[in-house]
């Protein structure tokens, strides 16, 4: 029964990976795009797979990837994550640097633009956090309420900023 449980979950985690993989990759919309542009949106859909990864990753939820080596994992996919946003990032402005200014302006007449640049800079500041850790030292606790309310922000999860009031 343990078995089929781990093969499942992996099942699952593998196919919300390679489902939205596969079909960015077959868009009939990619047609007359740019490479660049490609590899830019193409760079968004692993960035968002990252994200579904980080929580299931530091976790434990994960067979196999438990306790220290599951955070050591969290960590590679953390930095892959804030790689993929950057190049997303580069290669939008690359295409159209008008676009990029009017949604880090706020500016831009769609909603997921200004999602996309919140959940940005919460990575952003959450990877940040992450670099000083260890320099953080005894305020272990503090480091982590931190880290949880930037990555609230990227999950859209709200009703964990209680948590600030526990620091």
């Amino acid at each position: 029964m343990r078995l089929l449980w781990v093969a499942a979950i992996w099942t699952i985690v593998i196919a919300t990976a390679a489902i939205p993989s596969a079909l960015t990759l077959n868009s009939p919309l990619l047609q007359w795009r740019d490479p660049v542009y490609i590899v830019a949106g193409f760079a968004g859909v692993i960035g968002m797979v990252l994200v579904f990864l980080q929580p299931l990753l530091v976790g434990g939820r994960l067979p196999g990837l438990a306790g220290a080596r599951g955070r050591v994992v969290h960590r590679s996919v953390g930095v892959a994550l804030v790689l993929a946003v950057v190049v997303h990032i580069a290669g939008l402005w690359i295409t159209s640097p008008p676009d990029v200014v009017d949604a880090l302006l706020f500016v831009s007449p769609t909603p997921f633009s200004a999602w996309g640049v919140i959940a940005m800079w919460a990575i952003f500041a959450a990877a940040g956090l992450g670099v000083l850790r260890r320099r953080m030292g005894a305020h272990l606790r503090l480091w982590r309420v931190l880290h949880e309310l930037w990555l609230n922000l990227v999950f859209g999860r709200f009703e964990s900023w209680r948590c600030i009031w526990l620091v």
